[in-house]
């Protein structure tokens, strides 16, 4: 499901690389954000699915053209790690979230819970 030519992804694109980017390399691009998408096993019934899904390939368009060994996946032998919603970019989790199936509970709710992370040093007077 191509959403966007490789010349409208050049001029979305907030990633500078991308304009050196070959039209195939941009389309292969677009093509795993797009699975990426599909993976997620979304709920498309709902209205302004349309519009979350071209605004989240061009987000997730952009993290990968950026750096394009953030995804990691794992296989060992026939067992294989899938996509989840929540090793995404906080940008993408929020705009997909209201369309996200959880398969025990239907549908979760829309809210992203942010949580601070509380740092502390421990190399202070060990020198």
């Amino acid at each position: 499901m191509a959403v966007y030519t490789a010349s409208q992804l050049k001029d979305f694109s907030s990633i500078y690389a991308v304009q050196n980017f070959s039209d195939a390399k941009i389309l292969i691009y677009q093509q795993i954000a797009e699975s990426i998408i599909d993976s997620l096993c979304l709920d498309n019934s709902q209205s302004g699915y349309d519009d979350a899904y071209n605004s989240a390939v061009v987000l997730l368009f952009d993290w990968l053209a950026g750096n394009p060994t953030a995804i990691q996946t794992v296989s060992k032998g026939k067992m294989s790690q899938e996509y989840a919603i929540e090793s995404l970019p906080i940008t993408v989790r929020s705009l997909l979230y209201k369309f996200y199936k959880d398969t025990d509970n239907g549908l979760m709710n829309n809210t992203i819970n942010l949580e601070g992370v509380s740092l502390e040093r421990n190399d202070i007077g060990l020198r």
